[in-house]
């Protein structure tokens, strides 16, 4: 009889997949900090929605020219989704166009991500 179950973590980031770029100093626990500092400016944000915010801002940092696929996996938001999410970051003056789908840090989003690596 074969298996019916999908196999595991197709389309499905885990959460080590989501944080195996994250520098050390912004793993968890201290990822969490970085959320609550988006929480701060993100009132009425889903838990979703800050969490893959600071994902999204926590992968900028490290790796400033990112694809849309790539933040797709990280975030396993959809093309519409991730879009939509870039233009709220946008919108709370957390990253900025530099050209065609890339997008670089403000000054705001790079002080939340120093405040969490205190």
């Amino acid at each position: 009889m074969s298996n019916l179950l999908p196999e595991k973590n197709i389309g499905v980031n885990t959460s080590a997949d989501a944080i195996r770029k994250i520098p050390e100093a912004l793993k968890p626990p201290s990822l969490w900090k970085v959320e609550s500092g988006l929480r701060k400016i993100m009132v009425t944000a889903s838990d979703g929605g800050v969490s893959n915010t600071a994902k999204i801002l926590i992968q900028l940092h490290t790796q400033p020219r990112n694809s849309y696929k790539e933040l797709r996996q990280l975030t396993g938001l959809s093309e519409d989704g991730l879009t939509k999410r870039i233009m709220a970051m946008k919108k709370k003056g957390l990253v900025i166009r530099t050209s065609f789908q890339h997008y670089m840090l403000t000054e705001l989003a790079t002080k939340i991500l120093e405040d969490a690596m205190v």
